[in-house]
């Protein structure tokens, strides 16, 4: 059996809208700064995209500012009500799965909200 993966055209545009949509939705408290291959529609960027890439660490837990996205109860730094639930909050991962750590986060956050 062979499996062939094809990014096709309308994936890359749903990427692209996805990213102008979240510069404006974050304007107020995020630079978002898409990849200039994707955006313009070259092929290069194709070469970046693969199977084994993971959102750990993009939206990190910190105690400040300065080196976080979200605080210690998973809040977003500068807005009051915005919470991230997800394995982005991580500050480093390695090879093994998730879900068990972003389920407890989950709970942790229940437990703040209620």
């Amino acid at each position: 059996m062979r499996f062939d993966w094809q990014i096709s055209e309308r994936e890359l545009n749903t990427i692209r809208q996805y990213v102008l949509i979240a510069q404006r939705v974050f304007a107020d408290v995020a630079r978002i700064i898409p990849n200039e291959d994707l955006m313009s529609g070259n092929p290069n960027f194709l070469a970046r995209c693969d199977d084994s890439n993971h959102h750990m660490g993009g939206m990190r837990m910190s105690t400040s500012d300065a080196t976080g996205i979200v605080d210690t109860d998973l809040r977003l730094f500068g807005l009051t009500n915005t919470y991230i639930c997800s394995s982005a909050v991580f500050p480093n991962s390695g090879f093994s799965n998730p879900t068990h750590t972003v389920l407890a986060l989950a709970l942790r956050l229940s437990d703040h909200l209620s």
